[in-house]
């Protein structure tokens, strides 16, 4: 009996039967065929990814150091610029101690032992911009990263830090002073200055402190202009500029808002006497400069004083209160500094 001549029922069974086989078989098959292609990604995975590793440890371009909080220790696992900066050869030494061995430049140590403060009080993630000094003497800027290790169910690395060290091409240094200077005077612009006193603000946690913004006007500025030229004008402000710089610490920030206005931030003041006594110091020294590209040119300025947390918490809040104080003073005569006062 062919096929043709079976039943119909059973020719349907049959049939049925065979189409299982067939669908059973193309499964096996690609069901193979689909692991075997997984297999090799997976293995051409593996491969990219250690090439990618060795390629990133042959092009690496930061150190790697380890901090334990609970020493308060730093040893680093890489060499570069570990041994360019001098910090191996003081090995496990405390962030502290690379401050006083001069390791960490002068004017980036409050900013260094900040970031790792910032560890202890809770933080787990710390970036910060330090200058480092090279065992030649040299200054060098780098990136300065921290990570703090989360800890496993015993309680292993809780005090455990990874720390990063990268230095700041040039071209990196150039585009970030153009970004935060201003271009005539070369004090910070507005916008940075913002940033950095709210930043600073939030971060700080020296309560028995003060924090000191003076908003400096410099009187009869229009007339220097009219009398004398815009040439002569732009000299007597980068010439303010200078004066200002020379007489704060390398800690404190000096901005030019714009125009003829200037800010202050002195960080971590004793007390009202010293804020006072340097506000009284520069507008001394403002009434002495004379010679402008041979001009005589007789300046003085106004200054008024917001002191953080009480007239402010923020650039905003302090910024409104030493406009208010600054105005008083040039109301009152010029050539003074008044406190802003509720």
């Amino acid at each position: 009996m062919t096929f043709s001549e079976l039943p119909s029922d059973v020719m349907i069974v049959l049939l049925t039967v065979v189409a299982i086989l067939i669908a059973s078989i193309v499964y096996t098959i690609t069901e193979k065929l689909r692991h075997k292609k997984q297999l090799g990604e997976l293995q051409y995975s593996n491969d990219m990814m250690m090439q990618s590793f060795r390629l990133a440890m042959n092009n690496i371009t930061c150190d790697i150091f380890e901090y334990d909080l609970s020493k308060d220790e730093i040893t680093c696992l890489t060499d570069g610029r570990c041994r360019k900066y001098n910090i191996r050869a003081r090995a496990s030494s405390s962030p502290a101690r690379l401050v006083e061995d001069g390791a960490v430049a002068a004017d980036s140590a409050e900013e260094f032992l900040s970031a790792f403060e910032r560890l202890r009080s809770g933080e787990k993630q710390v970036t910060a911009e330090i200058c480092f000094v090279t065992t030649d003497g040299i200054g060098l800027w780098n990136k300065l990263f921290l990570k703090r290790m989360d800890a496993d169910a015993r309680g292993v690395s809780a005090n455990k830090v990874i720390g990063c060290i990268e230095e700041i091409s040039e071209r990196e240094l150039e585009l970030k002073y153009r970004a935060e200077r201003d271009p005539l005077t070369g004090a910070y612009n507005r916008a940075a200055f913002r940033a950095q006193v709210d930043s600073f603000l939030e971060k700080n946690t020296e309560d028995d402190k003060l924090q000191a913004l003076l908003m400096i006007d410099i009187d009869s500025f229009k007339k220097v202009n009219d009398t004398f030229g815009h040439l002569v004008g732009d000299r007597l402000l980068c010439r303010l500029t200078e004066l200002f710089c020379e007489n704060t610490r390398k800690s404190d920030l000096v901005c030019r808002l714009g125009g003829d206005e200037f800010m202050i931030l002195l960080k971590n003041v004793r007390d009202l006497s010293v804020v006072r006594a340097k506000a009284n110091e520069l507008c001394q020294k403002a009434a002495e400069l004379r010679g402008i590209d041979g001009k005589f040119v007789h300046v003085s300025i106004s200054i008024g004083i917001a002191i953080a947390p009480q007239d402010g918490k923020n650039f905003e809040e302090l910024y409104a209160s030493a406009d208010k104080a600054v105005y008083e003073a040039k109301e009152n005569g010029r050539n003074r500094f008044v406190f802003y006062a509720v």
